[in-house]
């Protein structure tokens, strides 16, 4: 195992627990704004509790990304270890959480910071993520790990969903306006 390379990723590659701790990967919350108040996602609220409020209120939560000061305290004790870092984050045509962790990089002028642009969310990350605490198993550098995530997995892994009901759009403003029912293509 390669101690040196640490991979952290975001809440929203929905590892389950077993998988990050079998493979050492950290997980940086990102925020779920709720009534106006800020959780963090997987510590001060589950799944089941936001998915509670939103059928309740016929509302969805607000998302954001991390605060930056969370962020270098998250990746501080990596720091000074003069660990490699590898971050594997949700989309950046989605959030911001990326350019947060660069941030938080830069407040240490720490240059083995890798922050990778998963271009995906939820299952799309957590393969690359997986992918990259393997290879760093295996004793691979850091730099070689970003290279393959991004040469050969980037671009290649696609997210797809089927949903149940349309409720959580409409109520997050995703298609409050079109009217939706059944739809059969041919």
């Amino acid at each position: 195992m390669n101690n040196k390379v640490k991979i952290i990723a975001d809440s929203t590659c929905d590892l389950p627990q077993a998988i990050l701790d079998k493979y050492d990967i950290s997980i940086i919350p990102l925020c779920i704004i709720m009534d106006d108040v800020s959780y963090y996602d997987g510590v001060d609220i589950t799944g089941d509790e936001m998915i509670a409020w939103s059928q309740s209120l016929h509302l969805a939560p607000k998302t954001s990304s991390p605060p930056l000061a969370d962020v270098i305290d998250f990746i501080k004790p990596y720091v000074d270890e003069n660990r490699d870092i590898i971050f594997i984050g949700i989309s950046e045509e989605l959030s911001s959480t990326c350019n947060v962790v660069r941030l938080a990089g830069d407040c240490y002028q720490y240059n083995k910071l890798y922050v990778v642009d998963s271009r995906n969310l939820s299952n799309g990350i957590g393969l690359q993520v997986i992918k990259a605490a393997i290879l760093s198993m295996d004793g691979m550098g850091a730099g070689d790990i970003v290279s393959y995530i991004q040469s050969n997995l980037v671009d290649r892994i696609r997210t797809t969903f089927i949903l149940d009901t349309l409720d959580y759009l409409a109520w997050g403003g995703r298609c409050s306006s079109c009217r939706y029912g059944p739809v059969i293509f041919f």
